[in-house]
């Protein structure tokens, strides 16, 4: 449906129809991860880091940030996802190369319903 310049979604609601933007809609999703967060950390959730798609427009990561201002987020950083991944498992893996030897070549491949992602990674212990 598009309502005025942007793209909204026509739901059926408790019985009424509502318009939703995507914002709204993604903002949605995060409220329902914050508090799921904090029921599981038993304390608020304030700040986020969000990872997108590496193809996302600078209009597309615009309007995540606004999402999750509308979730009562306060989003500390955008993240292409494969970066995000790459970053996680060199913090995390532990049996990496010493930084005099050879790195360790990883391929992240990210397969989503409609499209693929892929990036490839040297990690030595302390540098990635």
């Amino acid at each position: 449906l598009s309502y005025n310049i942007f793209t909204c979604y026509s739901v059926m609601y408790m019985e009424e129809e509502k318009v939703f933007s995507i914002e709204q809609v993604t903002a949605m999703l995060l409220t329902k991860m914050k508090e799921t967060a904090e029921h599981a950390l038993k304390k608020p959730v304030a700040d986020c880091v969000v990872s997108v798609p590496c193809y996302y427009t600078d209009a597309e990561r615009r309007s995540v940030v606004d999402a999750a201002q509308i979730a009562g987020l306060n989003c500390l950083r955008l993240m292409n996802e494969t970066t995000a991944v790459a970053l996680a498992y060199g913090i995390y893996k532990q049996d990496l190369p010493a930084p005099e030897e050879k790195p360790r070549i990883v391929v992240f491949v990210d397969i989503g319903h409609s499209g693929y992602q892929t990036s490839v990674c040297a990690f030595n212990k302390g540098n990635f």
